[in-house]
């Protein structure tokens, strides 16, 4: 489906003073073509009608889908306070049928159908759950029955079978039993029927529809080849991606740990200066006291540390008691 056109779309007719609201595909979720009808996306198309005084005209192409969703439709149909026209503009299926009994007019286009049939869900569990699932069905049978007892004239037990059976109407059948006012000349758009039922494997449709379905049985094959294709791919995707994250979290790791060895390596720098501040602080002591410069000791060998030591004392006891200090073990030493 092209991304640009909405899978429902409305437009204002002049002529009629109507709004015009193209309903295609499932209802209550989109397909993988992305066609598909959600209630809350009609709110707005439907408030602006009703707010300009204008009618509603709903064209269905559909076939089938949530019946709650389909069930909400409906109802906010019934409630418009103008006049709503339904119109079957190709495939009126399952709960799309309901839809369509919204109208006050209701007409079958050209090559148009309509089909009921009894509710379905996928359903698993044990033995009580599915009990439970199956009276929630029948309940759905009920209802739905008694809505297309508001336009049909057939009994509730023609309409069970019907439902039973999954019947399927033409213009003039459906006009026949009430679910439609009238036939339409408009040709109706047939371009998707047959793959709607081949896709939700209707199991009645008409001998004219089932003679497109191997046709379409082709077409489904390449699709779920290219579906399974595209699924490889995403695969394949994620795994690289698991690489990617894998890569990315070692990599992660190893700048953590130069980073860990930067800083060691910055702290043992940082202990390597105050060290050598520490060496020349005691140079710079040792070279001078009180301002002044100490003497050179020189001679003909190199006094240790006691002579050097007993020089000073007797030049200058401040210096000598500075030497000491910084000297104490080496002069002892040397007694």
């Amino acid at each position: 489906m092209n991304a640009q056109t909405p899978y429902w779309k409305f437009k204002n007719e002049a002529s009629t003073n109507s709004l015009v609201l193209q309903l295609n595909g499932v209802i209550g979720w989109k397909d993988y073509n992305g066609d598909g009808v959600l209630p809350k996306e009609l709110t707005a198309a439907i408030n602006e009608a009703e707010s300009g005084s204008k009618n509603l005209i709903v064209k269905i192409n559909s076939p089938g889908g949530s019946v709650f969703d389909g069930v909400q439709i409906y109802n906010m149909l019934k409630e418009f306070k103008g006049q709503v026209t339904t119109v079957c503009d190709g495939l009126a299926a399952s709960i799309a049928s309901v839809i369509f009994c919204a109208g006050s007019k209701r007409v079958v286009n050209k090559g148009g159908l309509l089909m009921i049939h009894k509710a379905s869900n996928l359903v698993s569990g044990n033995a009580d759950e599915l009990k439970k699932a199956a009276v929630v069905l029948e309940k759905l049978d009920s209802q739905i029955i008694d809505i297309y007892k508001t336009v049909s004239n057939l009994s509730d037990e023609k309409l069970q079978s019907m439902l039973n059976a999954e019947t399927w109407f033409t213009g003039q059948e459906a006009l026949q039993n009430n679910f439609a006012t009238e036939c339409g000349e408009s040709a109706s758009d047939t371009s998707r029927t047959a793959e709607d039922i081949c896709r939700f494997n209707f199991r009645n449709c008409p001998e004219e529809l089932q003679r497109d379905i191997p046709i379409l049985a082709a077409h489904q094959a390449r699709w779920s080849n290219t579906q399974h294709s595209l699924e490889k791919t995403i695969t394949d995707k994620q795994a690289e991606l698991g690489i990617m994250a894998d890569a990315l979290n070692k990599s992660k790791s190893e700048i953590e740990k130069a980073n860990a060895d930067l800083k060691n390596a910055q702290d043992e720098l940082k202990k390597s200066q105050d060290e050598v501040k520490a060496l020349q602080d005691r140079i710079n002591t040792i070279t001078k006291v009180g301002g002044e410069p100490l003497p050179v000791v020189t001679g003909e060998r190199q006094l240790n540390k006691r002579e050097q030591y007993l020089q000073l004392v007797t030049q200058s006891g401040e210096k000598a008691i500075a030497f000491y200090k910084l000297y104490a073990k080496e002069i002892e030493a040397c007694n």
